[in-house]
């Protein structure tokens, strides 16, 4: 697929290592400075950055993780020193957000790392006590073997080695009932060989959603805060907000569920679990964040409807941008601190035992 032209200037950061050492360095930062005001931003803002494209080098590159892309950081540091002086309020926006995503995916990229090897290490294990229980079997398969023969070759014994001939066969029995609990363990580790990579991958999966689900969805739901407070009521502001916030939680709620049906554990806010005892709970009192965090979102899409409907009938100014810049980082913030109560309660189980 052709790449856009987002894409291609991020490729430019990355892989131009000419860009900081050529005689038309100055002219040449200065025309991508220009590039990049025109594709990234919009009343002076700066919106829709390519983060896909800038995780895709960082997953690509062979670099440790304590090294860093000098090219990249010099070609950055370049472009700030050398843009235009009525772009620098986009240029630094432009800057930070490049770093602070280039680093994000190399803190992710070393999460995924540490944890293919930690599998990669589990099912190496699992192999090897899979091996060591086979040799076992075929031990004591060829002991049976052996004393199969031995009572085959005494079955015509006199009535004085009938006896001797029980207790072999007695043995025999025994060593029968060790073959076929070998057999059982055998079974069951081939099956955890098999289902550590699918749980792992489901795992990762999730978790990677998960993060790009939070950062993704609180940057664009306050790029679009910003972009449409300008020209929007602040009571409409207040509905979509509300709304895309109560979409990010039911989507953040359903990938926590599934992480704690996969480690089995049960993601509810009473103790019952705990106890072991059954839940007759109803729903609400089971899930009372979830449904807590529900009914605010909906509580500030009805007051948004209020301020909408009063500041359309009696023509009422806006809220000053005190408020809109507290609805803009405190809700997010709520939802935040929300995320990690619940992953506390997913997690505290297991800590206790």
């Amino acid at each position: 697929m052709e790449a856009s032209v987002k894409e291609i200037i991020i490729d430019i950061f990355f892989e131009e290592e000419n860009l900081s050492s050529s005689d038309t360095k100055q002219d040449n930062f200065q025309y991508i400075g220009e590039t990049i005001v025109q594709n990234f931003s919009e009343d002076g803002q700066l919106y829709e950055f390519p983060y896909a494209r800038v995780a895709k080098h960082v997953y690509e590159s062979t670099e440790l993780t304590e090294e860093e892309n000098e090219v990249l950081l010099e070609n950055l540091d370049s472009l700030k020193k050398y843009c235009a002086e009525k772009h620098k309020y986009i240029i630094e926006s432009f800057y930070h957000k490049f770093i602070n995503h280039y680093r994000l995916s190399k803190v992710q990229k070393d999460f995924m790392m540490r944890v293919s090897k930690e599998a990669k290490s589990i099912a190496d294990d699992a192999s090897d006590q899979w091996k060591k229980t086979g040799e076992a079997v075929e031990s004591l398969t060829s002991q049976a073997n052996t004393l199969k023969d031995i009572v085959e070759k005494t079955g015509n014994m006199s009535q004085e080695n009938k006896s001797s001939q029980k207790e072999i066969e007695k043995q025999l029995a025994l060593l029968q009932a060790d073959i076929d609990k070998a057999d059982e363990q055998l079974d069951k580790i081939e099956n955890i060989k098999g289902s550590i990579y699918t749980e792992f991958i489901a795992i990762l999966g999730i978790f990677s959603a998960l993060i790009f689900g939070l950062f993704g969805g609180f940057q664009g739901l306050s790029e679009a805060v910003v972009k449409l407070s300008d020209s929007w009521s602040i009571g409409r502001v207040l509905i979509i907000g509300s709304g895309i916030m109560m979409s990010l939680s039911l989507l953040i709620f359903g990938l926590l569920q599934w992480v704690a049906r996969l480690t089995g554990r049960k993601l509810t806010s009473c103790n019952c679990y705990e106890k072991g005892t059954e839940c007759k709970h109803s729903v609400f009192l089971r899930h009372r964040t979830l449904f807590s965090l529900v009914f605010s979102f909906i509580f500030i899409f009805i007051l948004g409807e209020y301020i909408e409907i009063f500041e359309s009938n009696f023509n009422v100014e806006e809220i000053n941008g005190f408020v809109k810049a507290s609805l803009l980082y405190g809700i997010p913030a709520i939802l935040v601190f929300v995320i990690g109560v619940v992953m506390y309660l997913i997690f505290r189980n297991k800590k206790e035992k």
